[in-house]
């Protein structure tokens, strides 16, 4: 994205989250639930001075399940899906009787998207 964003979702972290960072208005939100690059988030030097108002939010995944059921989530995404309207990016497939490899490479940071164990 090159304009400027009302909400910024980010699962990156590091150089990925600062430079999105930079597109968020003023009185925007932000939400963060992972760091695939593994590096410290830090924000630029002036982030508070250049958008003020914005709010930011770490959002952990596991701690937000017990909440509430996911089942229902999880149909209208396998819904989606089936109908063309969500792409979940699979970008590796293997077989569940022999995970290893598939399980190493998502392991080694490898793979970017999904990965998926055929049954």
């Amino acid at each position: 994205a090159t304009q400027p964003v009302h909400v910024l979702v980010d699962s990156v972290g590091g150089d990925v989250f600062r430079s999105a960072f930079q597109l968020v208005e003023p009185r925007g939100v932000v939400v963060c639930y992972g760091n695939t690059t593994r590096t410290d988030l830090s924000l630029p030097f002036d982030w508070g001075h250049a958008r003020p108002g914005v709010r930011i939010r770490y959002l952990h995944l596991f701690d937000e399940m017990p909440r509430r059921p996911v089942g229902n989530d999880l149909a209208v995404l396998l819904r989606l899906v089936a109908q063309g309207a969500l792409d979940p990016h699979v970008t590796l497939v293997g077989d569940w009787r022999d995970a290893e490899p598939v399980l190493r490479s998502v392991g080694d940071r490898q793979v970017n998207g999904k990965a998926v164990l055929v049954l």
